[in-house]
């Protein structure tokens, strides 16, 4: 653009004001809600790679993609409510638990998912079925939705 010469300054300008569009809702924090959302977006991808290893007969890398989406999810929550994001995902959720984000019930559900997961990540294939892998694919995929819908 800059190599155009002064007949097509415009083209620069266009690009000042985007440039500067985009700055002001980074500032205003408007952007801030996107970052949530796309999340989500790329979540839920992996959620649906999940769902088709489970229904093919993959139960093993199925459970280990979700635990994925859980550990993320888990960090996602504690930026949001100022807790530290750093560390294994049952202190994750104990500690969300413990901050009042979500109830005890809820806490032993996340638990559930990520015992499942663990177990498959350690090689423990039958220490779970093949309908836990597709329950709590169903379980994370509400639960990301509802805790990462912006």
């Amino acid at each position: 653009v800059l190599d155009r010469g002064p007949e097509h300054s415009y083209e620069v300008n266009q690009i000042v004001g985007i440039l500067s569009g985009a700055l002001s809702d980074l500032e205003d924090g408007f952007l801030v809600g996107q970052e949530q959302l796309i999340a989500a977006a790329v979540l839920d991808s992996v959620l649906e790679q999940a769902q088709y290893l489970s229904k093919t007969g993959f139960k093993d890398p199925a459970s280990i993609l979700c635990r994925v989406v859980i550990e993320d999810t888990l960090q996602r929550i504690c930026i949001e409510e100022g807790l530290t994001s750093s560390g294994k995902a049952s202190f994750l959720n104990d500690a969300l638990k413990e901050h009042g984000r979500y109830t005890k019930p809820q806490w032993r559900l996340i638990q559930s998912w990520l015992d499942i997961g663990n177990s498959a990540a350690h090689g423990k294939f039958t220490d779970y079925t093949e309908d836990d892998v597709k329950q709590m694919i169903s379980d994370v995929e509400r639960f990301v939705a509802q805790e990462l819908s912006g």
